[in-house]
C-alpha cells in the first residue's frame, strides 16, 4: 500500500503512522496492538501491550514502509481473522482498522466476501472492522460486502488525509426505564469513555412497536459529550392509544464514520401498564408463638399479585436476638413469584424466659409496583418456668416467705403458754385449785370448766396479762378494786369473779 498524496510527490503513509501513535496515546491500560503489514504480502505482525510497550510500538511504526509491491490484502486480513479466533481473550473486543489504496495483486482466488464471510462468523458482540481506503474510492465490492456485515464500515478519505481514529464506550450495556404508567417521564444515567478527537455525540431512539402504535419515546439531550456521564431523560409521547404491556426499544448512539461506538445500541426495556400489586397472604400462621428453648415453628404464606404483578419480589427477614429465622430452607434474602409459598422456620435459640419478641419480613416489590397490607410475623414468646418466675420476681417471693414466716411465728407464738392461770373453784365446788398453761386467747370458762365464768376472756398484750372480755352479770375483782374489761393485769395478779355476790372462784396468773 502508498495510497494517494496531494499530486505533489508526498504519499499518505506518514500520516497514517502518525495517526497510529496518536490513538495509541489514548488507549486505555493492558490495550494490545497487533501491526500486521501487508504491502509485501502477509508478513509477520508484531503485538504490543500498552502502557509498558508503547516505546517499542512508536519506533516499530517508525521503521514502517509502504511500497505496495505485493498487497496481498484478502489473504492478509483473513491471517488477522484467524489470529483473533485464536488469541481471543474473555470480555475483549477488537478493532480492525486497514488503511489501503484497495489494490490486491495477490494471485489467490480470494475476495472481499470471503473476508466477510469468516468475520461474520468468528466476531465478537463488540468487534469493528474499518475498510479506509486512502485518497481513492473503495472498491465497489467491498462497499456492498461490508455494508452487510454488522459492525463493519467503509471510510474513504480524500488525498493527503487520514481519517481521525476515534472509540467510545457506552455503558450500562442495557436500560430498564421501569414502568411509564403513571409518570412518562423517566431519568437514567450513562457513562462514556471516549478515545480519540470525538467531542460528542448524538442520540436517538428507534421504537418500531411504539411508532406503530402512534406512541413515541423521546430521549433528551439529543447530543452528550463523549467523555463523562450524562443524564438523559425519557419521555413517552402519544400514550392515550397505547395496550398495557412491555415494550422494548433501543437507544442509539450517532458518531462520526471513523468513530467506534460500543455498543452500537443499548435495549431500552419499558412497561406501560397499571402497577403490579402484590399480597402475601398467611396460610398457616397462628396470631402468637410459644416456643420453649430449642423449639421450632414452621409458618406458611403464599404471594398473590394482580394481572400485572409478573416480576419476582424480594423478601428478607429480621430476627431479634435469641431467635433465628430462615426462608424456605435458607438465610435469605429470597425471591417469591405470585403463586408461590414461603416458609419461614422459627427457632428459640435462646429468649429467656417470659420474654416476647417479634421478628419482621421485609418486602421489596419490583420498582413501581405497590405492596398491600405488608404481613406480619407473629410475636414469640417463652413461656416461664418455675425457675424463671423465680429469678424474675425473687423479692415477691422474699416478701411472701418473710410473710409467712411471720404468720408461722405467730401461730407458733399462739401454741406457747405466755403464761400459767391457778384457778380456784368457788365453795359450792369445794374449792379445788386447777393449775393449766395460758395459750393464746384464753376462755376461762371452758379452759377451766366453769360454765359461770364461759365468755371471760385474757390475753397476753405488750408482755403482760389482758382481761379482754368480762360476760354480762359477772363481775371481776382484784383485792378489793373492781376490774373491768380491756384491762391490762400485772404477772401475779389473783382475780376474782363475782355473780351478784356469790364468789365463782379465783384465777392467779403467773409468768410461765
Amino acid at each position: 500500500m502508498m495510497g494517494l498524496g496531494d499530486g505533489k510527490g508526498r504519499v499518505i503513509f506518514p500520516r497514517v503512522k502518525t495517526e497510529l501513535k496518536r490513538f495509541a496515546e489514548q488507549l486505555p491500560p493492558d490495550s494490545r496492538i497487533t501491526i500486521q503489514p501487508f504491502d509485501a504480502g502477509p508478513g509477520p505482525s508484531r503485538t504490543f501491550v500498552l502502557p509498558a510497550e508503547k516505546d517499542a510500538l512508536f519506533r516499530y511504526v517508525d521503521t514502517l514502509e509502504a511500497r505496495g509491491s505485493q498487497t496481498y490484502l484478502y489473504a492478509t486480513l483473513l491471517k488477522i481473522l484467524e489470529g483473533i479466533g485464536q488469541n481471543r481473550r474473555p470480555n475483549e473486543a477488537y478493532n480492525v482498522y486497514v488503511f489501503t489504496d484497495g489494490q490486491d495483486n495477490d494471485p489467490a482466488p480470494l475476495t472481499i466476501q470471503d473476508v466477510t464471510r469468516r468475520y461474520e462468523l468468528q466476531r465478537g458482540a463488540y468487534d469493528w472492522i474499518f475498510y479506509i481506503s486512502l485518497g481513492i474510492p473503495a472498491p465497489k465490492d467491498v462497499i456492498t460486502s461490508l455494508s452487510k456485515a454488522p459492525n463493519a464500515r467503509v471510510l474513504e478519505a480524500p488525498p493527503n488525509q487520514v481519517p481521525s481514529l476515534s472509540e467510545v464506550i457506552l455503558r450500562p450495556s442495557a436500560l430498564d426505564l421501569g414502568n411509564l404508567w403513571d409518570t412518562r417521564e423517566i431519568r437514567r444515567d450513562i457513562q462514556l469513555e471516549s478515545r480519540g478527537s470525538v467531542q460528542t455525540i448524538g442520540l436517538g431512539v428507534e421504537a418500531p412497536v411504539l411508532d406503530r402504535a402512534g406512541a413515541f419515546l423521546q430521549v433528551e439531550p439529543s447530543r452528550v459529550p463523549a467523555g463523562g456521564t450524562a443524564t438523559l431523560t425519557f419521555r413517552l409521547r402519544n400514550s392515550d392509544g397505547l395496550t398495557p404491556g412491555t415494550y422494548q426499544a433501543w437507544l442509539c448512539p450517532k458518531a462520526p464514520s471513523e468513530t467506534v461506538v460500543r455498543p452500537r445500541g443499548i435495549p431500552l426495556r419499558l412497561a406501560f401498564h397499571p402497577p403490579g400489586a402484590y399480597t402475601l397472604v398467611p396460610v398457616n400462621v397462628p396470631e402468637t408463638l410459644q416456643l420453649r428453648p430449642g423449639e421450632k415453628a414452621a409458618l406458611t404464606y403464599r404471594l398473590q399479585g394482580n394481572a400485572w404483578a409478573k416480576e419476582p419480589l424480594t423478601v428478607a427477614v429480621e430476627a431479634p436476638k435469641g431467635l433465628r429465622a430462615s426462608l424456605n430452607g435458607q438465610e435469605g434474602p429470597v425471591t417469591l413469584r405470585p403463586g408461590e409459598e414461603l416458609k419461614v422456620a422459627v427457632e428459640n435459640t435462646g429468649l429467656g424466659g417470659g420474654s416476647t419478641v417479634r421478628p419482621s419480613l421485609q418486602l421489596t416489590p419490583p420498582p413501581g409496583s405497590t405492596l398491600q397490607t405488608p404481613s406480619t410475623l407473629p410475636p414469640v414468646t417463652q413461656p416461664m418456668t418455675w425457675w424463671d418466675w423465680l429469678r424474675r420476681y425473687w423479692w415477691f417471693f422474699l416478701l411472701l416467705l418473710l410473710l409467712l414466716g411471720g404468720l408461722l411465728w405467730r401461730w407458733w407464738q399462739s401454741q406457747r403458754p405466755w403464761g400459767k392461770g391457778t384457778f380456784t373453784t368457788a365453795p359450792d365446788r369445794g374449792c379445788q385449785d386447777v393449775e393449766k398453761p395460758l395459750k393464746g386467747a384464753v376462755d376461762v370458762g371452758r379452759l377451766f370448766g366453769e360454765d359461770r365464768l364461759e365468755g371471760l376472756e385474757l390475753r397476753r398484750h405488750k408482755g403482760k396479762p389482758y382481761l379482754e372480755g368480762v360476760p354480762l352479770g359477772v363481775e371481776v375483782k382484784s383485792g378489793n378494786y373492781p376490774v373491768d374489761a380491756r384491762t391490762t393485769l400485772e404477772w401475779g395478779e389473783v382475780l376474782k369473779f363475782y355473780d351478784s355476790g356469790k364468789e365463782l372462784g379465783s384465777l392467779r396468773i403467773d409468768h410461765k
